[in-house]
């Protein structure tokens, strides 16, 4: 029986040549859903309540009066849902006599129609600044 010969894997005469091509394969499957934009929230401030306004000046400090005294303060307020003052920070006073008066004023008598966030009301901040002017 004559040997049986057989054809070599790799033919003789060097490395085989390989290509890269950069550009992807066709895509076959569908792309996802684009996702849609999430617009921003809208945000409206609160506003001083009309029908609040004849109450918004606090009376004058006696005391100040007398010293021929007039300044300012302002405050930092926090406005409820129900547009109501919750809260009052000190910003600056001419004198702590006419934030004390100021303090008193927005907790007792302040109201606003609230701010709201997509229509929905919301508790914010809103600064103020009251004037003490002697009237002469």
């Amino acid at each position: 029986m004559a040997p049986t010969t057989t054809e070599p894997i790799v033919k003789a005469g060097g490395d085989p040549v390989l290509t890269f091509d950069p550009t992807p394969p066709p895509r076959t499957e569908p792309l996802p859903p684009a996702i849609p934009a999430i617009p921003d929230p809208v945000f409206i401030t609160a506003t001083i309540d009309p029908a609040a306004m004849p109450r918004f000046q606090p009376d004058y400090p006696p005391e100040l009066i007398r010293a021929d005294i007039e300044g300012t303060a302002t405050v930092r307020v926090l406005i409820g849902v129900d547009g109501r003052v919750k809260s009052v920070e000190l910003v600056s006073a001419a004198h702590p006599g006419f934030f004390e008066a100021t303090r008193r004023q927005a907790l007792r008598y302040w109201k606003f129609k609230p701010a709201t966030r997509d229509g929905i009301a919301v508790e914010s901040w809103r600064t103020m600044t009251v004037r003490f002017n002697i009237q002469g």
